[in-house]
């Protein structure tokens, strides 16, 4: 397998799943890697991540 076909694998991959994470929500990405995404703002309180 060739650096080519593994990036060509990982933009078939990463367009065709959706994750929640740190600074939004429902994330997925487009075919040229741009993030789609609900923002999402979070604070540390006392070393803990607490949504805003």
């Amino acid at each position: 397998m060739t650096p080519s076909d593994i990036c060509d694998k990982l933009v078939v991959s990463m367009t065709n799943i959706t994750i929640d994470g740190l600074t939004g929500e429902g994330m997925t990405w487009t075919a040229d890697g741009e993030p789609n995404k609900a923002p999402k703002a979070v604070k540390i309180v006392d070393g803990v991540y607490t949504a805003m």
